[in-house]
């Protein structure tokens, strides 16, 4: 009878347990799920109180204090950048964040998170301190960078300790190249930035590009580091890597090489979508360089795989307009905005071509439409101006002048 009693207390202590863990890890779910929801929302001192709830549940948990760490350095972002109204304040969010980064290193020394999120923050601290007094950090573990003050090699330091936990995260090669670029080591940032694209060969993903004109030593790493990966990188499709290179190659008007590359792709590709997309950036491309029978050939391949795809047609367009083919470039143009009735180029284009075909109807329909499609613009309010005083209608020419008037005063 005294066994079957003890082991009854011993089975409801473990049930206890058990039950005291369960119910703290349930605590700490719902409060993590609350946290996520208010950060999406961008209620983040509400965010930041319910993760650390969650936190008090589950406090060797190293990967919700990186989490809350990360909210407060996002928190100082939209202060900073968006001008955000924040019961937090800029140095109130770093405090959070640096206080919880540490949190999560305490408990967990190999956490890449962590150590790239102290990265930031000693990155955004940088420009909080005076910089009058510098060290050189020649004789520490990374070598010669120069000299630097202390936030700026933490942060160097802290993001290649993350990179050493997690050598192909391609974000920590561009936090490092973005510290030395700050700091004018631009050699050394290039190095980084083409490591980076190496690894993901995504231009789209990087948070380094400007948003203005890029540098020429900018745009060069950014290409060799997408050539590279053509050899290296195994992870991403083929088919991929080639499209991305090309549309970089294409903006900077690297046509020739651009073409090369939209043309492998076109090899690799596996579905109509994606061959009709190659070959109208390769009609493009054959259209910018002047060589318009080519051109004409790639779009017209191009509306096979993709039949209503405007840009197509809208190039066909121009290369007849070009060749004096006015029918046929009305044609097209009527079939660019029959397919994107949305995109103001194609509307003022065929409005134009309408009116030189003397189609003074459809010219003021499509005037109209790219006047409502982007009022700010000038050139639909000059399109009508002409139309109608060209058509006897002086009154409405006049109406249209006035409006025109009174947008170029707005914008002076």
């Amino acid at each position: 009878m005294k066994r079957r009693f003890i082991a009854s207390i011993i089975v409801i202590a473990i049930l206890m347990v058990f039950i005291y863990h369960g119910g703290r890890k349930i605590a700490y779910d719902l409060f993590l799920n609350i946290g996520i929801k208010l950060e999406e929302k961008g209620e983040i001192s509400g965010a930041i109180n319910a993760l650390e709830r969650a936190a008090a549940f589950l406090r060797s948990q190293s990967s919700i204090y990186a989490r809350i760490g990360d909210v407060g350095i996002r928190e100082y972002d939209a202060i900073l950048v968006k001008g955000k109204d924040s019961q937090l304040g800029k140095e109130g969010s770093l405090d959070i964040s640096v206080r919880n980064f540490m949190k999560s290193l305490r408990y967990n020394p190999q956490n890449p998170w962590a150590w790239s999120g102290l990265s930031e923050y000693f990155e955004r601290k940088s420009y909080l301190v005076a910089k009058p007094d510098v060290i050189n950090i020649s004789k520490l573990q990374y070598g010669d960078f120069g000299k630097l003050d202390y936030e700026d090699w933490m942060a160097i330091f802290s993001a290649k300790k993350a990179l050493q936990l997690e050598p192909n995260n391609y974000f920590y090669h561009d936090l490092i190249g973005f510290i030395y670029q700050e700091n004018e080591l631009r050699e050394r940032a290039m190095g980084e930035y083409e490591k980076s694209l190496e690894l993901l060969p995504e231009i789209s993903k990087h948070f380094f590009t400007p948003v203005g004109l890029m540098p020429d030593d900018m745009r060069d790493a950014i290409i060799r580091g997408m050539r590279k990966a053509l050899e290296t990188n195994e992870a991403i499709p083929l088919q991929m890597m080639h499209e991305h290179l090309a549309y970089f190659l294409k903006k900077h008007k690297n046509y020739e090489e651009a073409r090369h590359h939209f043309e492998k792709a076109l090899e690799l590709s596996d579905t109509e979508m994606l061959r009709g997309n190659d070959m109208l950036e390769i009609g493009t491309i054959d259209y910018f360089l002047k060589d318009y029978d080519k051109a004409l050939d790639a779009l017209q391949k191009s509306v096979f795989f993709t039949p209503r795809e405007a840009r197509a047609f809208f190039f066909m367009g121009q290369i007849h307009k070009e060749k004096g083919n006015g029918e046929k470039a009305l044609e097209n143009f009527r079939k660019a905005v029959l397919f994107n009735p949305k995109e103001y180029q194609f509307a003022i284009v065929y409005a134009e071509e309408c009116f030189r075909a003397g189609n003074p109807v459809e010219a003021e329909r499509y005037f109209q439409k790219a006047l409502k499609l982007n009022p700010e613009r000038s050139e639909a309010h000059l399109g009508l101006i002409e139309l109608y005083r060209t058509y006897g209608y002086p009154e409405k020419a006049a109406k249209v002048a006035e409006k025109l008037q009174a947008l170029e005063k707005a914008h002076e």
